[in-house]
């Protein structure tokens, strides 16, 4: 199974951190690959996963600062982040989102790509600010 996770620019909080963890335990880590966007963002769900043992590929933006924490896994090419969130789209069976706020009207790159994955008939699972986890079936 493939799975990709969206978060802010800002990264999760200390609840939907601790609930990702949690709802992780539910894939195979042997098997399954993980997708994140490679940016400043998703530099505690990257460190999560590789404590959890995870095999994690990155899709940085074009142009954006790319971490020295993500030279121990495979890199996608750099993309704008339109192309970037589709990619993350395509690629997932699964979406996790962890939005900052639950407001689906914002317009941001992450409620835009939340929209797109229940467009396209993504299993989507979002985990609030709170904590709570909503799954929307499509």
């Amino acid at each position: 199974m493939n799975i990709s996770i969206i978060n802010t620019r800002l990264g999760p909080n200390t609840a939907q951190l601790f609930k990702f963890k949690l709802e992780m335990s539910n894939y195979n880590k042997a098997h399954d690959i993980v997708y994140i966007g490679a940016d400043r963002g998703d530099r505690q769900v990257f460190s999560s996963l590789r404590a959890l043992e995870y095999k994690v590929e990155g899709h940085p933006l074009s142009g954006g600062d790319l971490d020295d924490i993500y030279n121990t896994i495979t890199l996608h090419p750099p993309v704008k982040v339109s192309d970037r969130n589709q990619n993350l789209i395509d690629n997932a069976d699964v979406i996790i989102a962890m939005p900052a706020l639950i407001n689906e009207f914002e317009d941001s790159p992450m409620w835009k790509t939340i929209r797109l994955a229940a467009k396209e008939k993504k299993k989507l699972l979002i985990i609030s600010p709170a904590g709570w986890t909503y799954e929307i079936k499509n």
